[in-house]
C-alpha cells in the first residue's frame, strides 16, 4: 500500500485548531492526518504541524465529511444518498457510490473497503472495492448492510464482518500494491 499521507507524530500535540467550530473530527489510523468537519467548511490537517492539507467551504447541499482511509490519502463525503471517495490533498472525487451511506462503508486497509447499498437492485449486497486494481467485486456470501468490520489480530488480510444476520470471517488475498 502507499505510505501514509503524513507520518504519525512523534509526540501528541497539545491541541488542534480548526478554522471554525469543530463539529466532528476523524483521525487516520496509520497517518498523522485529521479531518475536521467545521461549521462552515471541512479541513484536513497535518497533525504534527497543524498545516492545512485540504480545505473546502460548505455551500448549499454541502455533504457531511466522513472517515479517512487508514493512510490518510482518501476521505469520504456523503449527501443525498451517495458517498463520494475523495483524494485528501486535492479533494478530487475518485469514486461515487449511489444509494450508499457513510455508515455502510468500511475501510479494510489502505487499499480496500467494503460497502453495501441501501436501495435499488443492489440492496442487501456487499461489495469489495480494491483501489489498487480499480475492481469492484460482489461478495455473494455476505448480506448487508455491513454493521462493523474488525481485523483478526495477527492474521494479515483476515477480518470479521458483522452484518444484521451473521458474523463472517473473511480472508482477502492479493499483492500489497495500491493506495
Amino acid at each position: 500500500a502507499m505510505p501514509p499521507r503524513r507520518p504519525l507524530p512523534s509526540a501528541v500535540p497539545a491541541f488542534i485548531v480548526g478554522e471554525g467550530t469543530i463539529m466532528n473530527a476523524t483521525f487516520a489510523d496509520q497517518a498523522g492526518v485529521v479531518l475536521l468537519e467545521l461549521d462552515k467548511s471541512i479541513q484536513i490537517l497535518d497533525v504534527q504541524t497543524g498545516d492545512t492539507i485540504y480545505r473546502e467551504s460548505k455551500g448549499s447541499g454541502f455533504p457531511h465529511a466522513g472517515v479517512l482511509s487508514p493512510n490518510g490519502r482518501l476521505f469520504l463525503t456523503g449527501s443525498e444518498g451517495k458517498v463520494k471517495i475523495c483524494e485528501s490533498e486535492s479533494g478530487a472525487v475518485l469514486v461515487e457510490l449511489p444509494w450508499t451511506r457513510m455508515m455502510d462503508f468500511h475501510w479494510l486497509d489502505a487499499r480496500r473497503a467494503l460497502y453495501s447499498p441501501y436501495q435499488n437492485e443492489s440492496k442487501g449486497k456487499v461489495f469489495l472495492l480494491d483501489f489498487a486494481s480499480g475492481k469492484e467485486t460482489p461478495l455473494p456470501w455476505l448480506h448487508g448492510p455491513v454493521e462493523k468490520v474488525m481485523p483478526v489480530s495477527d492474521s494479515k488480510g483476515q477480518f470479521v464482518v458483522a452484518t444484521q444476520r451473521a458474523l463472517s470471517r473473511v480472508e482477502l488475498s492479493g499483492d500489497e500494491a495500491g493506495l
